[in-house]
């Protein structure tokens, strides 16, 4: 845009009509991008719930690791812890 056309703009008032008009426009416009948004929300949170359920059952696998590596192994003594 030139100067000219944003100066043109500037002096431009909007008539209570226009704006009106322009008010319903947006409402449309987002009145069709929510339900888009509602479709991205439902979207990421399914996608947040499968991340935590991967996440515990590798929680899960590492903690019955852990317990196995822990326990005495067939035929080997334990350790006497002395006080």
């Amino acid at each position: 845009m030139t100067q000219e056309e944003t100066k043109e703009q500037e002096e431009r008032k909007l008539t209570p009509e226009e704006i009106e008009a322009r008010s319903e426009e947006l409402m449309q416009f987002y009145k069709e991008r929510v339900s888009l948004l509602d479709q991205q929300v439902a979207y990421e949170r399914l996608i947040t719930e499968i991340d935590e359920l991967r996440m515990r059952s590798l929680i899960a696998q590492v903690r019955f690791a852990n317990l196995m590596a822990d326990a005495p192994k067939e035929g080997e003594k334990t350790a006497e812890v002395k006080k």
